[in-house]
């Protein structure tokens, strides 16, 4: 069937399941393969012509020539055979080595490299059955050698092609690899600044916005009774509100696009722990913070983490035990920096929540392993909740 491919005529045979394409550039090949066999023939017999039979097999391997894309390893026993009976016909001559080698470079060029080497081995009977055809000057078993040469100096060609772009599959293939990996890499990357991001908004505005609910429930419940002690408390929900607004900035100049300015507030770290207490003291918590030994030149890591940590247990506090006594203590050892936060559940609330039932204790701990410490928390055998945290210094340095 007539059709097109670029600007090439293509015709359309159907072989086996499916449809193969013939284009036009196949068929020169064929009858340029033909031509050179019936030239080369007719120098050889010296011009004495080689009758219908001989054109007919021609003809024959035009068309298996022309065919050899599609089906090379049939189109080579084909060939092979038309070979021995043009050779028996016509007489003896070289030149018909010139479509067996075409044909094995086809060969080569789209087989397996084991059936290459089973092709090759073919190779020897089939050169002593061309030999026997020889012509007659010159020792037999050297022209055996020279047609078994030239067969195979056309299928090595043909594997060099299959073996070059098996290789340039391969480093594709790996190319390809190599970027979907990047791209999950950059999606894991994406996943987990989204997570620390949540984190850091969770930290900074739950601990806020808790502090500013138990101030506003204080000044509503003394407005009617002692307004000047509902001034304080307006006070303290403005102040704390303020340093909320402050810390959402400096969480999220972490989107900012490039070129925008950067966030000036410094990452909080042990060294702003009494302004989080004071400001956790003005929620009607009595809370004592004991800081033992000298906290100077932690890294910053490991301050954020001790910060948030305590952040989120005074948090806690404020949420299920409002009114309650706390501890926070601060110390560390040469390879560690521990933090403590005890209550005594005896605020207005009542006692904690279970553990576990919501999102604190778990961010805490996340935050712990994420630099490679461990943290417990849960109820004290006494009463009320206590956390304790141990932060690794020497991996974090």
């Amino acid at each position: 069937m007539p059709g097109r491919r670029g600007r090439c005529t293509v015709w359309r045979i159907v072989i086996d399941d499916g449809d193969q394409a013939v284009d036009r550039r196949d068929v020169a090949v064929g009858v340029g393969v033909a031509a050179a066999v019936a030239v080369g023939s007719a120098i050889d017999r010296d011009g004495v012509t080689m009758g219908v039979g001989g054109a007919l097999l021609l003809v024959a391997l035009a068309v298996l020539v022309a065919l050899r894309d599609q089906r090379p390893r049939l189109v080579l026993g084909g060939v092979f055979v038309v070979v021995l009976v043009f050779l028996g016909l016509v007489g003896p001559t070289y030149v018909v080595l010139v479509p067996l080698a075409v044909v094995l470079y086809s060969v080569g060029a789209r087989g397996s490299r084991t059936e290459n080497l089973v092709i090759a081995a073919l190779t020897v009977p089939a050169a002593l059955v061309i030999g026997a055809f020889s012509p007659e000057d010159g020792p037999w078993r050297a022209q055996v050698l020279e047609v078994l040469g030239w067969l195979n100096l056309a299928l090595v060609l043909g594997e060099a092609v299959r073996s070059h772009r098996a290789l340039l599959a391969a480093m594709s293939e790996r190319a390809d690899r190599a970027e979907l990996d990047r791209e999950q890499e950059a999606r894991r990357r994406v996943a987990e600044e989204r997570l620390r991001i949540a984190r850091e908004l969770h930290d900074v505005v739950a601990h806020s916005i808790a502090t500013i609910d138990t101030q506003a429930s204080v000044g509503l419940h003394l407005a009617q009774s002692d307004p000047s002690r509902a001034v304080d408390a307006l006070r303290a929900v403005k102040a704390v509100s303020g340093g909320a607004l402050h810390d959402l900035r400096a969480a999220l100049g972490t989107l900012r696009e490039r070129g925008e300015d950067a966030p000036v507030a410094p990452t909080p770290g042990v060294g702003e722990l009494p302004a989080l207490v004071e400001r956790a003291r003005s929620g009607g918590n009595r809370i004592d913070l004991r800081i033992d030994g000298s906290l100077t030149e932690i890294p910053a890591p490991i301050g954020l983490a001790a910060y948030r940590i305590v952040q989120e247990a005074l948090t806690n506090v404020m949420r299920h035990a409002a009114g309650a006594s706390a501890q926070v203590r601060v110390f560390r050892t040469p390879d560690v920096l521990c933090v403590e936060v005890d209550d005594d559940g005896r605020g207005t609330a009542g006692a904690h929540t279970p553990l576990g039932s919501g999102s604190g204790v778990a961010g805490m701990r996340e935050r712990a392993l994420a630099i490679g410490g461990d943290l417990q928390a849960g109820p004290r055998a006494g009463g009320g909740f206590g956390v304790r945290a141990r932060l690794p210094l020497v991996s974090a340095a």
